[in-house]
């Protein structure tokens, strides 16, 4: 009975995970009578896009249908996982009807006629990697619209389909058909990679000088600042005060994981296939779980929770159970062997069960993060948290992009803090390891900071600086014995602090040495062959630079490739026009978001 249970468990896992995924939206949307700037939460709604509904039932949808692709593929679902998972497919669904309103705002439309012809010539990617649809492993184009003229197949599904995402791609080709790269940017770039130097050099590192910080007069830092008073602009930042809640496991998560691990070795000593438990429920690396894909591993190689009682067991032998921070193991040597180098090696097959949340947990996590929402209304976070006896935390200040101090990578947070006014209370926002609440506390303008407040910043370029003049002083007096005759081998040979190198290859792009810095690489390939009569500086230290060869790029070889360069290249604009344009659509959109419950 067990053992039949077990062979479920897989599938139930992921049906416990998609219930929860349903249970927080279902739960929650029917709990609140306002949306976040007024209007009532309309049912079966998860958010808005300037006014129009976005289906939860289409939500849910894409959710569900990700994790079944994900089961599909052997993936692990993490609640981590999962939680990206639903903030990606809310992400589409706001940028689907972005697009589509966008296309109806400038009168994209469809004909019948289009709608047919993109039916039979441009399959959806499922059918093209569908197995009937191959001829010789490649998509046959000719069976697939056999198969659409057949009266056996009802073609109304695509077509409605196709009548939908087409006003969206003339909109694409709309945004993007202004992309064009002419021959001489595309020779540019090729000549960029291609053309190449073989260079010998000698490095006058700036960081071999000491400069004494408290001699430098004040009106040289102050100098100093006012030419540079641009490098210092600080962007637009926000402050925002936040409450969180952790996804983390429990006491009674940790001992149900225990519970269940010493019953899946009462199954095994009783019977039950390891193997199939283990690739069931292990989340081993997959070396490590025994089977066809097991690898040879070094005993010294292992986790050190399991190295000594995989050391004592013999093939076939079964562990005790075995507690480490991270979870829970239960390993069987499958084979063992000596190795001349690499000393004793095993195979085996480790049921590795992780301490996680439950679904219970995270339920529980996710309604008092809810409970928490309720209670501070529109009033006080701190006062709230007090009552809660949780603690509130401060960020430092942040930009819209980037990362945000303490919290890392957070959208939704810099989405939030920069949309509402100061003093806006968010809903509860799902991250991947927990639910926080945020109240933006400060928004500061785009500003030049004064004087004091970057002082140390300062001090420290014009310590740089003349670092690089010593070294730049240094390097010219070399430059001196190189022109006299001397090689750079000796003059290198007689101080150990100088570098020197010979590089084949260098491209206009740059390479570890020189770096991409304009003011290095750009004089090499100007120059041509010899001794560059000055030293390059930048701020690594000076080079003095000897061109021993340069390799033109090749006209014949561009010539051959540039079709092909050229796709590539308007590609890449195109990708990064489309983005630049969404972002701007996506900033101007009124997008409410009720995932979480609307306050």
């Amino acid at each position: 009975m067990f053992d039949e249970l077990r062979r479920s468990s897989k599938t139930l896992m992921w049906v416990v995970m998609i219930s929860f995924v349903a249970l927080i939206f279902l739960a929650w949307g029917a709990d609140f009578q306002l949306g976040s700037g007024g209007g009532p939460v309309r049912a079966g709604e998860i958010g808005r896009v300037n006014g129009e509904s976005i289906p939860m039932a289409k939500y849910q949808q894409i959710v569900e249908s990700t994790v079944a692709s994900l089961q599909q593929q052997g993936q692990q679902l993490t609640e981590q996982t999962a939680a990206l998972i639903r903030n990606q497919a809310w992400e589409n669904l706001v940028q689907e009807t972005i697009l589509r309103q966008e296309a109806e705002k400038q009168g994209l439309t469809v004909t019948d006629q289009e709608v047919a012809f993109a039916v039979l010539n441009q399959p959806l990617p499922e059918f093209q990697q569908h197995p009937a649809f191959q001829t010789d492993g490649r998509f046959d184009l000719a069976k697939y619209q056999a198969t659409l003229r057949s009266r056996s197949f009802d073609t109304r599904g695509l077509e409605q389909q196709y009548r939908y995402s087409l006003p969206m791609q003339k909109l694409q080709q709309r945004v993007l058909g202004a992309v064009v790269v002419s021959d001489a940017e595309l020779w540019e770039e090729f000549r960029m990679r291609n053309e190449q130097a073989k260079v010998e050099y000698l490095l006058v590192n700036a960081g071999n000088f000491e400069v004494n910080a408290s001699g430098i007069a004040p009106d040289r830092l102050q100098s100093h600042y006012e030419a540079h008073k641009k490098e210092y602009e600080i962007p637009p930042q926000a402050v925002v005060e936040y409450v969180m809640f952790s996804k983390g496991h429990t006491t009674d998560d940790s001992l149900a994981t225990a519970d269940l691990i010493r019953s899946l070795r009462e199954d095994v000593e009783a019977g039950d296939d390891f193997l199939a438990i283990v690739a069931d429920m292990s989340q081993a690396p997959a070396t490590q779980k025994g089977g066809t894909n097991a690898a040879w591993i070094s005993v010294n190689s292992l986790n050190p929770a399991i190295r000594g009682p995989v050391s004592a067991l013999e093939p076939g032998s079964l562990s005790e159970v075995i507690v480490e921070p991270r979870g829970f193991h239960l390993v069987r040597v499958e084979e063992k062997r000596e190795d001349e180098t690499a000393g004793t090696q095993v195979r085996i097959a480790d049921l590795f069960l992780p301490l996680t949340a439950s679904a219970a947990t995270l339920t529980d996590v996710a309604n008092r993060s809810r409970s928490f929402r309720e209670e501070v209304g529109g009033g006080d976070l701190a006062k709230a948290a007090q009552e809660f006896g949780l603690a509130v935390r401060e960020t430092q200040p942040f930009a819209e992009q980037g990362l945000i101090p303490g919290l890392g990578q957070a959208p939704e947070v810099q989405d939030f803090a920069f949309s509402k006014q100061v003093g806006a209370v968010s809903p509860p926002l799902e991250r991947p390891d927990s639910w926080i609440v945020v109240r933006v506390k400060e928004r500061r303008d785009r500003r030049i900071p004064a004087f004091e407040e970057v002082e140390a910043r300062v001090r420290n370029e014009v310590i740089e600086a003349e670092r690089r003049q010593q070294a730049t002083a240094q390097a010219e007096k070399l430059l001196a014995r190189l022109q006299a005759g001397e090689t750079m081998e000796a003059i290198a040979a007689s101080d150990p602090a100088l570098q020197h190198r010979t590089i084949e290859g260098l491209a206009r792009i740059g390479t570890r040495d020189f770096g991409s810095d304009p003011d290095v690489i750009g004089p090499i390939f100007a120059h041509g062959a010899g001794l560059i009569p000055k030293p390059l500086t930048n701020r690594t230290g000076a080079y003095l630079v000897q061109v021993l060869e340069t390799t033109p790029a090749d006209r014949a070889a561009f010539d051959a490739q540039k079709a092909q360069l050229r796709q590539s290249e308007i590609q890449q604009r195109q990708g990064q026009l489309f983005a630049t344009w969404l972002e701007e659509l996506r900033d101007e959109a009124d997008v409410k978001d009720f995932r979480a419950g609307v306050f």
